[in-house]
């Protein structure tokens, strides 16, 4: 399990001002939870902290256009840097309408900044290192990434990929991917995958800090032997894998979550009594469904950044069934807050809600206060906080 290191904490210099970057997709994701959630948790430390956002809806055709260097978006940073006149830049998402030119336009304004890599796009195109039902690795270390081309990783578009891929060549051309004075990854597992890559970025300037959430106390509950299902209900996200699991299975489980495989979980939902469908729900009804629930499924068949919704378990003390791989595999222990199953194999699911049906109440609570033990050592809002401020710090005063 990840357990980043511990770091010297220096202080918070007063009246610290931090310029936040960040484009907005399309449709509100993990990622722009992330920045709201970390912006609050400045504000909290006395950070003076200002958002500068691009919106990927509103110049849509240009910014595409300019998506290899931005002069709109240079000039925006630019401007920003002289009005706020911060001491330092936080750098999250600038795909596509921020571009490269973010970093140039920091630069240019001699302002120190750090940049947070919540996915792999700048290895490769598809930003999740997975394609077609299946990890798609052949970027990380290519100097271009032909055969992420000719398979049309990003929205099945052999065009559209190709001018991410020229872009991004581009940006790593400029020297561009040189200037942050650290990026941030959320595991070590990231942090290893950036490191073997074909971007030469020194072992130094990436450092590992997780992501967190906002604790609503671990409160005793009455646990149900069902397990629960939030996210997106995509292939990606193993939606196939978890119904063959269930179909038939004498487990129970609940669904929540929204999206294009719908019409799929409705239809087994129909054919079989212990697949619960719930639809959509809202955070708060969220948090009551993991306070209750036997353990979360978590079957993703990619690597993931950092999944919010394992950290909302453990913060509720719910224990986290999940395919061993990347991201799952670095924040869930075998045998201690969790349990693991192969990659996309529904059999070997199967076998993992068998085990942990067949333990008794007593063991599966003492999985559950791991859990709850692990989100207040790593994953709670003050560990996260000190952590953040050290980074600061240490682009302020590097020793």
């Amino acid at each position: 399990m990840d357990q980043p290191g511990e770091k010297t904490i220096h202080p918070n210099p007063a009246g610290m001002k931090v310029l936040v970057i960040h484009c907005a997709y399309g449709h509100s994701g993990g990622e722009d939870s992330v920045v709201r959630e970390e912006m609050e948790l400045l504000r909290n430390q006395g950070v003076e902290v200002q958002l500068l956002g691009f919106d990927n809806n509103r110049h849509k055709m240009r910014d595409l256009l300019l998506l290899p260097f931005n002069f709109f978006s240079y000039s925006r940073v630019r401007r920003a840097c002289r009005r706020f006149k911060p001491d330092l830049a936080h750098v999250h998402n600038t795909h596509f309408a921020g571009s490269g030119s973010v970093f140039a336009a920091l630069k240019k304004s001699n302002l120190p900044f750090v940049a947070t890599l919540h996915n792999y796009r700048l290895l490769c195109p598809s930003a999740i290192l997975y394609n077609n039902g299946q990890l798609f690795l052949d970027s990380v270390n290519s100097a271009f990434p032909w055969k992420a081309i000719r398979e049309k990783v990003y929205r099945n578009s052999m065009l559209l990929t190709a001018w991410l891929a020229i872009g991004n060549k581009i940006n790593r051309a400029m020297g561009l991917y040189t200037l942050p004075a650290k990026y941030i990854v959320l595991t070590s597992f990231a942090k290893n995958i950036f490191n073997r890559s074909s971007v030469s970025i020194p072992d130094e300037k990436i450092v590992v800090k997780p992501n967190f959430v906002t604790d609503r106390g671990s409160k005793p509950a009455t646990r149900n032997s069902d397990f629960l299902f939030i996210g997106r209900l995509t292939e990606d996200k193993g939606i196939p894998v978890l119904l063959e699991a269930f179909a038939g299975s004498p487990h129970r489980v609940r669904i929540a979550g929204d999206g294009p495989l719908r019409p799929m979980v409705e239809k087994y939902a129909k054919q079989h009594a212990n697949i619960e469908y719930l639809g959509h729900v809202t955070p708060g009804v969220a948090g009551e469904l993991l306070s209750t629930a036997s353990a979360l499924v978590f079957p993703s068949n990619w690597y993931e950044g950092m999944p919010m919704t394992i950290i909302e378990a453990f913060a509720a003390g719910c224990p986290v069934i999940a395919s061993d791989l990347g991201a799952m595999h670095a924040m869930i222990t075998d045998g201690v807050n969790g349990k693991h199953f192969n990659p996309g194999e529904a059999a070997s699911l199967s076998r993992a809600l068998d085990q942990w049906s067949a333990m008794d109440v007593h063991t599966q609570s003492i999985y559950g206060k791991e859990a709850r033990a692990i989100y207040e050592k790593l994953y709670s809002p003050e560990e996260n906080a000190r952590q953040l401020m050290a980074i600061y710090s240490d682009t302020l005063h590097p020793d």
